[in-house]
C-alpha cells in the first residue's frame, strides 16, 4: 500500500493540498468506516471479503452487479431466488425444487419463485395435462414451463372431454353448462354429460325453411323429423328441431338417436286409427326426446291413441323436459322397455297417465296430474318415482302390481274418487326384490268404501317409513289397509287401519294449501324434525335434509 506523506511548509503547501485535500483516488483501497467514498472506481466496500478478487475483508472493490451472488451472498429478491454460480453468479428465477433452500418450499417453474404452495411438475410433451387433471390440489393443465397451473383458455383443458371448458370465474376446467353459451350448437350433454355436441354431429330440421333429402346441415336443414331420422348414422345422430308445429308421427325402430327441441316444438298429428301414437319406439333403439310438447290432433273419439308408445324388449328411452297431454287414451305406454321420464309433465289424458308393463320405469322430478285414469300404473318389472308430484288423477295415484318399487320424496295427493279402487298408492304384491316407500306425503286421496285412502297393501312385506299419511279433511275415512308403517305421521282418526303401525305420530300435518295440493309444510307442523334414520340428501324441492333433524314426508321445511 502506498502512503503519501504531507509536509506542510511554505514551499510545499499547494502540493500537499492537492494530494490530500478531498480528491478521490484508487489508492489506498481500505474501507473507511465501511465506506469507499474516497475511491474513484472501487466504491463498494466488501466488508466480509466474499467477492472474487478481494484479498481481505473491509476492502474497496469495483461495485458488483446488483444481482450478484455466491455462497456467502444470498439472493434476497423473492422474484429471483436462485444463484446460478456458487463462486460468483447472478440471482435468477428458479426452475427446479433444488433451487429452493428454505425448508418446505418448492419451485414453481411458471413464476420462477419458491413457494410453500403445492407445486406438481409435469411434462407438457408426455401426458402432462392428465397428470395435472388427476391431482385435485393443483391446476388442470401442464404449462410449457412444466408445472400444473390454472387454465386460461379452453385449449388448456384437453385431458378430459367432459371438462373441456375453462371456467373464467375460477380458472378451472369444467363441463359445458346446459342452456349456456359454451357450445357452438347450443347442445350440451345430449350424448355425454358435460360434453358439447359439435356441428358435424347434428342433423338440422326446420319445418318452415327445410327441404328433405339434402345435407340437413345448419345451412340446408331437413323439412321433417322423419327426413332427419333417415340421415342418422354413426357419429351423427343428434336431430335439432327448430321451433314450430309439426303434424307428423315419429316412428323410430332399431336406431340410436336424440331428438332435441330448439325452442317451442309441438307435435300434434291427426291420428284416427286405433293403436297409433305420436311417438312409437321399438326394436333395439336408444332414444332421447328432449323438450317437446306432444298431443294428438283431431282424433276419432273411440280410438285408442297414445302420445308415446315404447314397445318390445329392446328400447332404452329417456324423455325429459316434455309436456305430453290430451290423449284420448294412455299418455305414455311402455311394454318391457327401459324408460326414464325426467323434468316432465304428463297430464289431461283420458286414460292412465303413465302405464308400464315389465321393464323399468323411472319417473323423476316430474308431474303426473289430472289424468282420467290412474296416474302411474306398473305391472311387473321395476318402478322408481322420485321427487315427483302425482296429483288429481281421477282413478287414483299409483297402482303397483307384482313389481319392485322405490317411492321417495313425492307428493301424492287429491287422487281418486268415491268410485275408484285406488286412493293414493295401492301395492298388490312385489316382484320379490326392492320395496321402498319413504319420505312421501300422501294426502287427501279419495277411494271407494273399504279401500285405504292413503295406502293399500296385499302380498307385500313393505314397512313404509317417515311418510305423512293424511285424510281428506272433508270426506275423512280410513287411511291404511294391510300396510305396515314405522315413524310415520298419521291423522289422529285412524279408525279402520289394519296394518301394524309403530313409532306413530298421530296429528294433522299443517300444509301451505291443502285444497290446491300444495303439501309443503308450514312452520311448526307436526312431523318436523322427527324423522328417523338417514334421510335422502334432499327433499322434493332439492332442499337439504340433515340426519337427526329431518322432517317426515316429502318436504323439508325451510323458513321463507
Amino acid at each position: 500500500m502506498h502512503i503519501i506523506h504531507c509536509i506542510f511548509g511554505i514551499t510545499t503547501a499547494i502540493a500537499a493540498l492537492t494530494a490530500c485535500g478531498g480528491e478521490t483516488s484508487d489508492e489506498p483501497r481500505a474501507c473507511r468506516d465501511g465506506s469507499c467514498d474516497h475511491q474513484s472506481t472501487n466504491t463498494f466496500c466488501d466488508i466480509d471479503g466474499v467477492y472474487p478478487g478481494t484479498e481481505a475483508p473491509n476492502e474497496c472493490i469495483a461495485p458488483p452487479a446488483a444481482d450478484a451472488c455466491n455462497r456467502a451472498v444470498a439472493c434476497d429478491d423473492a422474484a429471483k431466488p436462485y444463484c446460478d454460480d456458487d463462486s460468483m453468479g447472478t440471482c435468477v428465477e428458479c426452475t427446479e425444487n433444488l433451487h429452493c433452500t428454505v425448508e418446505g418450499e418448492s419451485c414453481n417453474p411458471i413464476s420462477g419463485q419458491c413457494t410453500t404452495e403445492v407445486v406438481v411438475q409435469c411434462d407438457p410433451d408426455d401426458g402432462g395435462d392428465a397428470t395435472c387433471a388427476a391431482n385435485s390440489d393443483v391446476g388442470d393443465y401442464c404449462s410449457d414451463a412444466g408445472a400444473c397451473a390454472d387454465c386460461l383458455v379452453d385449449d388448456h383443458c384437453s385431458a378430459n372431454v367432459a371438462e373441456a371448458i375453462c371456467g373464467q370465474d375460477l380458472l378451472e376446467c369444467r363441463g359445458c353448462e346446459v342452456g349456456g353459451s359454451d357450445c357452438e350448437t347450443g347442445l350440451c350433454g345430449t350424448n355425454e354429460e358435460g360434453v358439447c355436441i359439435q356441428p358435424s354431429e347434428v342433423i338440422y330440421v326446420n319445418g318452415g325453411t327445410g327441404v328433405d333429402g339434402g345435407a340437413c346441415d345448419e345451412g340446408n336443414p331437413c323439412e321433417t323429423i322423419a327426413g332427419g331420422i333417415e340421415k342418422v348414422e354413426p357419429g351423427r345422430n343428434i336431430i335439432l328441431v327448430a321451433a314450430g308445429a309439426y303434424g307428423e308421427r315419429i316412428t323410430i325402430a332399431n336406431t340410436d338417436v336424440s331428438l332435441v327441441a330448439d325452442g317451442d316444438v309441438v307435435l300434434s298429428p291427426s291420428l284416427n286409427t286405433a293403436g297409433e301414437s305420436v311417438f312409437t319406439i321399438s326394436g333395439n333403439s336408444k332414444v332421447t326426446l328432449d323438450g317437446f310438447e306432444g298431443f294428438p290432433g283431431s282424433t276419432s273419439a273411440n280410438q285408442d291413441i297414445t302420445i308415446l308408445n315404447c314397445i318390445g324388449g329392446g328400447p332404452d328411452v329417456t324423455v325429459k323436459n316434455v309436456n305430453f297431454h290430451n290423449s284420448n287414451s294412455v299418455g305414455i305406454q311402455s311394454s318391457n322397455c327401459t324408460l326414464s321420464i325426467q323434468d316432465s309433465e304428463v297430464s289431461g289424458n283420458t286414460g292412465i297417465g303413465i302405464s308400464a308393463t315389465g321393464g323399468t320405469l323411472e319417473v323423476q322430478d316430474s308431474e303426473v296430474s289430472n289424468n282420467a285414469g290412474i296416474g302411474i300404473s306398473a305391472t311387473g318389472g321395476t318402478l322408481e318415482v322420485l321427487r315427483s308430484k302425482i296429483l288429481s288423477n281421477v282413478a287414483g295415484g299409483i297402482d303397483i302390481n307384482n313389481s319392485d318399487y322405490e317411492l321417495v320424496n313425492n307428493f301424492i295427493g287429491k287422487n281418486g274418487t268415491t268410485g275408484s279402487v285406488v286412493g293414493g298408492v295401492r301395492i298388490g304384491g312385489t316382484a320379490g326384490g326392492t320395496e321402498v316407500l319413504d319420505f312421501n306425503t300422501i294426502a287427501s286421496n279419495v277411494k271407494a268404501d273399504a279401500i285405504g285412502y292413503a295406502l293399500t297393501c296385499s302380498g307385500s312385506n313393505l314397512i313404509a317409513t317417515n311418510n305423512i299419511l293424511m285424510l281428506d279433511p272433508v270426506i275423512g275415512g280410513g287411511l291404511v289397509t294391510l300396510c305396515n308403517t314405522d315413524f310415520t305421521l298419521i291423522d289422529s282418526d285412524t279408525g279402520g287401519d289394519t296394518g301394524t303401525h309403530t313409532n306413530t305420530v298421530e296429528a294433522q300435518a299443517s300444509f301451505v294449501d291443502n285444497s290446491n295440493a300444495d303439501f309443503h309444510l308450514l312452520e311448526g307442523s307436526p312431523g318436523t324434525d322427527v324423522a328417523d334414520g338417514t334421510p335422502p340428501a334432499t327433499d322434493i324441492d332439492g332442499d337439504p335434509r340433515t340426519a337427526g333433524s329431518a322432517d317426515m314426508g316429502a318436504d323439508e321445511f325451510v323458513a321463507n
